[in-house]
């Protein structure tokens, strides 16, 4: 599909997926917390967070595998919270563990796939190819290693070329080759095709590299949203200390910026990272000069746990 029939397609669409406080809750356990995100057609949406943090509960709500405690949850425009099905021949999904029928091959597995979607003959050979499974196609699935398996259950998500693909940790159980080679497949998709990729990972220098758009989830709750070209300015900051922290933060705030931190002063915006001396001036004319002004770049793991510790807070 060329770029011009994409952007015509992209345009004016409604949400690939979308939830409205969608939450979910196991007695006194809350596993999603009123979550709500929107994922336009062709973006690379990456739900980063750590273990137990809620990411394959919120898929398989998605999915209409579980249903939400309360919200609604919408995909390609059908409402699955509502037992809408429309959209799932549009939508391949790998959830949780790859499963396969362990005495067939790679071959029969995804012609019963193939089977069951009334696929034409020869897209089993096409998905076998872009998978990098034909070393593999004759062996029994038992047969096969962790991240083979973790590849034949990407073929199934991908076998009826969707439009909508959710995946859960698609690259576990991978090594660094295979990781590139999905990494470099998935954006191919979403850029040449404009399949809409929503997944979930906890790797967030994998993330970093691949999703146009990165939610970050912890304990149930949406955290914070940022697009992956926009990351790098959330990785640098202002740091200023002054003899009088208190006043410092009165004044900066009725400046339009927005201090953060109770120890030294944290400034996150643009305009105080590329315009320290204005920082600089603006708190000398104010009585309280800075003794520390310093620009401080975050790795993305410390950013990551930064923003996590805060939703602790």
């Amino acid at each position: 599909m060329n770029t011009d029939a994409l952007d015509a397609r992209r345009a004016g669409a409604a949400p690939a997926v979308r939830t409205t406080a969608v939450s979910k809750r196991y007695g006194d356990v809350v596993a999603v917390d009123e979550v709500s995100l929107s994922v336009e057609p062709g973006q690379i949406y990456a739900l980063l967070g750590l273990n137990g943090a809620g990411k394959t509960t919120l898929i398989r709500m998605l999915l209409g595998m579980i249903a939400p405690t309360g919200g609604s949850a919408e995909v390609l425009g059908a409402h699955v919270s509502g037992g809408d099905r429309s959209a799932w021949p549009r939508v391949g999904y790998l959830v949780e563990a790859p499963v396969a029928y362990p005495e067939l091959t790679v071959r029969e597995n995804l012609e019963v796939v193939a089977r069951l979607r009334r696929l034409p003959s020869g897209t089993v050979g096409e998905v076998i190819d872009r998978l990098a499974l034909t070393p593999y196609a004759d062996r029994r699935a038992r047969a096969l290693s962790m991240g083979n398996l973790q590849r034949l259950a990407l073929a199934k998500a991908l076998v009826h070329t969707p439009e909508l693909l959710v995946l859960d940790e698609p690259v576990n159980g991978l090594d660094p080759a295979g990781v590139v080679e999905i990494r470099t497949l998935l954006a191919g998709l979403a850029r040449e095709h404009g399949v809409t990729v929503f997944l979930s990972s906890h790797l967030l220098a994998e993330v970093a590299r691949l999703a146009t758009r990165i939610g970050i989830i912890h304990r149930g709750r949406l955290l914070q949203e940022v697009d992956a070209a926009g990351l790098e300015a959330h990785l640098r900051r202002l740091s200023v200390s002054t003899r009088d922290d208190t006043a410092a933060r009165a004044v900066l705030a009725a400046a339009g910026f927005a201090p953060q931190g109770e120890g030294p002063i944290t400034l996150t915006g643009t305009r105080a990272i590329e315009r320290p001396d204005e920082v600089a001036a603006l708190l000398a004319e104010a009585g309280c000069p800075p003794v520390r002004l310093l620009v401080e770049e975050e790795d993305l793991e410390a950013y990551f746990l930064r923003v996590v510790g805060d939703g602790d807070a």
